[in-house]
């Protein structure tokens, strides 16, 4: 009797030691699962910032050359006014003759220098804003292919 006694504990004993590791072999897959999608939840939001990070830097850089070209445009337009001012007094120096084709000229030079100066602005302007509409798109396009890549690792 105190056989069969040992040999029914050893097998409960044995029994309980299998579902124990059957248990902890469950919970380690499931930790392994939680883990993976944890790693690629975070792998997403790395490769969010990056490309939320190159579009801020591209969109900064855009926004400078707008800014430098139209701090550029404010000096082009002062020079050819004082430039414009200086022509127009040589011009007063002249007989009456040929005062009013010299002050034509002048004219015809600031309005010129103006004119290129604004063009040369607003192709800048333009340029920066296709570089941030590009900007834009390619982040967008960074964050879909995380996506993409984390709904494959699930």
């Amino acid at each position: 009797m105190s056989k069969l006694l040992s040999v029914l504990i050893a097998s409960v004993f044995a029994t309980s030691m299998s579902l124990n590791v059957a248990a902890a072999d469950a919970t380690k897959a499931e930790v392994k699962a939680e883990v993976k999608t944890e790693k690629a939840a975070a792998t997403e939001m790395k490769k969010d910032a990056k490309a939320e990070s190159m579009e801020t830097k591209k969109t900064a850089a855009a926004t400078e050359k707008t800014t430098d070209a139209k701090a550029d445009f404010k000096h082009a337009e002062m020079n050819a006014k004082a430039d414009y001012k200086a022509a127009s007094a040589e011009c007063k120096k002249k007989p009456s003759a040929e005062q009013k084709t010299c002050l034509k000229d002048a004219k015809a030079a600031r309005d010129k220098t103006i004119g290129d100066a604004k063009a040369t602005r607003d192709k800048a302007v333009a340029d920066a804003k296709t570089a941030k509409k590009a900007a834009e798109v390619e982040a967008d396009a960074a964050k879909e292919k995380a996506k993409t890549e984390e709904k494959a690792t699930k």
